[in-house]
């Protein structure tokens, strides 16, 4: 008979895999929301209608002293003008938004002039330094009446 083999007791047979462990079951997850799909800007519907108890408050003017907006406004603080030209103005908060509009351009111009009296001042200022050492450059580079007598 064939000589029986004898394992090393290094290479004993492996156990069977232990099965894995029971998964925990979790709950369903609730279905995602449904996306409301995007209307064009012309099939958009209309605003909801105010309740008649809505009392709509006083029409009131802008003051005397406030600037007319501009429909289009070329400047940064003038970005709301177009928006607010198309409301109706007699609510208070779109009031309060031309008002501060108002402000803000007279600020900016206030602020455009102050920076370009600066502008101007510095550079009065840089040419008199640059006239004053041009001069100075100048004295040293023509001879000097000590040179010109040896």
């Amino acid at each position: 008979p064939p000589p029986r083999e004898v394992p090393h007791p290094d290479r004993q047979p492996r156990s069977p895999p232990l099965p894995p462990p029971p998964r925990e079951v979790s709950p369903p997850l609730p279905p995602p929301p449904r996306e409301v799909p995007r209307q064009d800007r012309q099939n958009c519907t209309p605003p909801r209608e105010i309740s008649p108890a809505y009392v709509a408050p006083p029409a009131r003017t802008v003051d005397d002293d406030d600037e007319p907006l501009p429909a289009h406004s070329d400047d940064a603080d003038g970005e709301l003008s177009p928006v607010l030209d198309v409301l109706p103005a007699h609510t208070d908060a779109i009031l309060a938004a031309k008002k501060i509009q108002a402000m803000l351009r007279r600020r900016n111009a206030t602020l455009r002039a102050a920076a370009t009296t600066a502008a101007n001042l510095a550079a009065v200022k840089i040419q008199a330094m640059l006239r004053r050492h041009s001069a100075i450059f100048r004295a040293a580079a023509t001879p000097s009446s000590a040179t010109t007598e040896l």
